[in-house]
């Protein structure tokens, strides 16, 4: 897509980030704000995958209002199901694994009430908050379960993939 720079200011889009030819994020912003991913920011689950590899970004279309684009991004985010979501309404997985013994736990409730401890110790832990650095002495990591995404990501690098349209 080519973007007239003497117009965007007013044009909002939705946009994708791909990393390894996979759907990661599907957000809205003003067309010129698109490198800076102010909304994919706020998501926990972005940061996971921003940390493991470089993205491409792809305007999918132009509106010339921010309600017609947050409303088709929502559509787009529902057909095309990234990886990552906005809300944790529409989040893909809660699930959790223990480093150390291997077990996953399909939510982070049943993985608080298998160690009888409060669901917000587990989520404390998990956003790495100070006094939180195990629980009972374990650690814990979000995944993803086969079952909830549509993609897989395998062997992450920092390599740039280049995604064609």
């Amino acid at each position: 897509m080519i973007i007239n720079y003497a117009t965007a200011r007013n044009e909002w889009c939705v946009y994708a980030h791909y990393a390894q030819g996979a759907l990661i994020w599907i957000g809205c912003a003003p067309v010129l704000d698109v490198p800076a991913a102010r909304d994919a920011r706020k998501s926990s689950d972005w940061h996971c995958y921003a940390k493991m590899s470089a993205f491409n970004v792809s305007i999918l279309s132009t509106y010339t209002t921010a309600q017609e684009a947050q409303e088709a991004a929502t559509a787009a985010r529902v057909t095309m199901r990234p990886l990552c979501r906005p809300s944790p309404l529409l989040r893909v997985s809660k699930a959790v694994r223990c480093i150390e013994d291997g077990r996953e736990f399909e939510t982070i409730e049943i993985a608080a009430d298998a160690l009888g401890v409060l669901r917000t110790t587990i989520y404390n832990h998990l956003a790495k908050r100070p006094g939180y650095r195990t629980v009972k002495g374990l650690t814990f990591e979000r995944v993803h379960l086969a079952h909830d995404t549509p993609h897989t990501l395998t062997g992450f690098n920092s390599e740039r993939i280049i995604k064609d349209d």
